[in-house]
């Protein structure tokens, strides 16, 4: 697609999303189109197992403002937005989910904000979250808890449905880090930004498909690409443990100088099982900055891509 026609790239990363996707597209191809406005829809696959890709070549056959990508595996939400971002012709781009949570509806207001009062980043955050269960709302007040205090950005009001200026877009895609995390780089930016709350919109699917163990893997991705705190935290277990073995040293030899102490290996086994515990949780904590150091040293591609479709 010729760069100097498209306004708004809108970019979908799915997986696994062949029930909604060609409702997505229809619901966002129409308020687009109410505009006015060149535009172009880039569908990422990220390694979808079910027919998916059947759909999106249905799909990109019959509208000429679609274009699409398959990956070769499934290689993360991260790398699926990176690759549509790099693919993405327009003079802004628009990064959401295709199962209808992020709505549609939400497209002209956030493509106004960004064309007439000239913000970089246009963010939509959802206003309340009944959907989810208490663990799940505890969970993410914790992640956003720990990344404010790791990083000083607050990450509350920060999604992946957002707009972002092509100025902002050159800044990420020059980033040399495989280990990406869109949230924290576009506060890390320091471009102008602004906030839209919204609600689901009837029709989009109510409940999340991301499990509590995958939500938790990616928010170790988050904490550890985003922040040193758990290498301060390091740290600052060895310190506290030292202090408290110094203060049981003393309360024990006194013991034993006034003739009070107590006999048996309690004393040695509690030391033991605490400087254990701290040394295996500091070097599990290592372990996975390890991890993302070899893995940038390996400079591997952030995904492969398996399939192109885009209109000639």
């Amino acid at each position: 697609m010729n760069k100097d026609t498209v306004t708004i790239s809108v970019i979908l990363p799915v997986l696994n999303e062949q029930e909604v996707l060609e409702k997505a597209v229809q619901k966002i191809s129409a308020q687009l189109e109410s505009l006015g406005i060149s535009y172009e829809i880039v569908i990422v696959d990220d390694g979808s197992t079910d027919s998916t890709w059947d759909i999106i070549e249905k799909i990109q056959s019959s509208n000429r403002h679609v274009g699409a990508l398959r990956f070769t595996r499934n290689f993360g939400k991260e790398a699926a937005m990176a690759a549509g971002l790099s693919h993405a012709t327009g003079k802004a781009a628009v990064i959401m989910d295709a199962d209808l949570q992020h709505p549609p509806e939400l497209l002209p207001r956030m493509i106004g904000m960004w064309r007439d009062h000239g913000f970089k980043i246009v963010q939509g955050v959802k206003e309340s979250r009944p959907d989810e269960s208490m663990a799940r709302r505890l969970g993410a007040k914790a992640f956003y808890w720990i990344m404010s205090r790791s990083s000083g950005y607050d990450l509350s009001q920060v999604t992946d449905f957002v707009l972002l200026d092509q100025s902002v877009i050159r800044v990420y895609l020059k980033l040399p880090e495989r280990n990406l995390f869109l949230k924290g780089l576009l506060l890390w930016s320091g471009f102008e930004r602004a906030v839209i709350p919204f609600r689901c919109t009837q029709g989009a699917r109510q409940k999340s498909r991301w499990t509590l163990s995958m939500l938790f893997r990616q928010a170790v991705h988050a904490v550890t690409a985003f922040s040193a705190l758990p290498l301060q935290l390091v740290t600052a277990a060895g310190i506290t443990t030292f202090i408290f073995s110094m203060a049981l040293a003393i309360h024990t030899l006194y013991k034993k100088a006034t003739g009070q102490a107590v006999g048996g290996f309690t004393t040695v086994i509690l030391l033991l099982l605490i400087i254990g515990s701290v040394l295996m949780i500091s070097l599990g904590i290592i372990g996975l900055y390890l991890e993302r150091i070899f893995t940038e040293i390996k400079k591997r591609p952030r995904y492969l891509v398996r399939d192109t479709l885009f209109p000639k």
